[in-house]
């Protein structure tokens, strides 16, 4: 299958070495960095640049709220709509959005691309057998 009209924005970890104060292993931790504000900004740009009417947001993090609530203020005839992930929840996040949702551990196996898939590029991508 070819992916047409999807775009893919890759996130960034900033490396944070890390040490355990109980057994003093030394290890490397990874933590996402700039993901709520790029998600916040493409969702205004979407709306600034009449991309869209909606927005489907699948995210638990009440850190998008204020995204939310701006988008609605700015925008009141557009909606976004909170797709709250298997087994999280916001009740910050549900009072901005126009509407809400949940995704059950069903939801994730129907909604997954098929494998291989072609990029427009001629890349294929493979998922994990474990998806």
């Amino acid at each position: 299958m070819l992916a047409l009209g999807v775009e893919v924005e890759l996130g960034h970890f900033k490396r944070r070495p890390h040490h355990c104060s109980k057994c003093f292993a030394r290890t490397v931790q990874y933590e996402e960095k700039e993901t709520d504000v790029a998600i916040a900004t493409t969702m205004l740009e979407c709306f600034f640049e009449d991309r869209c009417e909606a927005v489907v947001l699948v995210s638990g993090d009440s850190d998008l709220a204020p995204a939310v609530r701006t988008a609605r203020r700015l925008f009141p005839s557009r909606r976004v709509i909170a797709g709250f992930p298997y087994a999280r929840h916001s009740d910050e996040l549900k009072l901005a959005a126009s509407a809400h949702f949940k995704l059950t551990a069903e939801h994730y196996g129907r909604c997954q691309l098929p494998t291989p898939l072609m990029t427009q590029s001629g890349r294929l991508i493979h998922k994990p057998a474990g998806w």
